[in-house]
Order: structure tokens, then C-alpha cells, then sequence
């Protein structure tokens, strides 16, 4: 959750994220509905954690929610928007690359 909403504002890469999470602890316990005293992961948790997630469920589940609350109708306009969290590559070489993106779709 704290990677979603950190990431719709501006934090990118994990020092960033883990900022966001400091400022924003309080509200964050709140809405995960956990203690206000656990402690807040490390850059290097949240790193390790992004990692090792299976993003096509994530995906799936995304598009999912997404129609639940935005129908898309064959002759709808939807624009979208895409963009790599820093420091999320791995594997520099690779022909098919595995960054962490975040992607944003508007429609009227």
C-alpha cells in the first residue's frame, strides 16, 4: 500500500518510499488498520519485498478493481501514463528488462 500511494506522489526508488512512510506512518496505520507502533520497514525491506512480488496477479486484480469502479466501454478514450520507479532494475543486461512500473489510465 505505502509503494502504491508513495509512488502516486512522486516518491520514486526505495530511500524515497521509506521517507513517505515516516511521514506518513499515522495515516498509513490507519488505513491497514495495524498499530501505530510497528515498526516501519527499511528501504532495504521494501526493496527485498519489491523484489520477490509476482506483479501478473497484482496486475490482475488491479484491472479487476479498476473495472469495477471505472466500466470501459468499447468506444471510451482512455489515456494512459507509465513510468519506472528508480532504482527498481535489476538485471541491466537482460533483452526483456524487469523494472518496477506504475501506470495510470484517465477516461472522462
Amino acid at each position: 500500500m505505502r509503494v502504491l500511494l508513495g509512488t502516486r506522489c512522486g516518491d520514486r526508488g526505495y530511500r524515497p518510499l521509506t521517507d513517505f512512510s515516516h511521514q506518513h506512518w499515522p495515516s498509513l496505520c490507519a488505513l491497514l488498520d495495524v498499530p501505530t507502533d510497528t515498526r516501519i520497514p527499511s528501504y532495504s525491506t521494501c526493496r527485498c519485498v519489491l523484489q520477490h512480488v509476482d506483479f501478473a496477479p497484482l496486475v490482475t486484480r488491479f484491472n479487476q478493481w479498476r473495472q469495477h469502479f471505472i466500466p470501459v466501454s468499447a468506444p471510451t478514450w482512455v489515456a494512459a501514463d507509465g513510468n519506472s520507479i528508480k532504482s527498481t532494475l535489476t538485471d541491466y543486461s537482460a533483452a526483456d528488462q524487469n523494472w518496477v512500473m506504475t501506470v495510470s489510465a484517465f477516461t472522462q
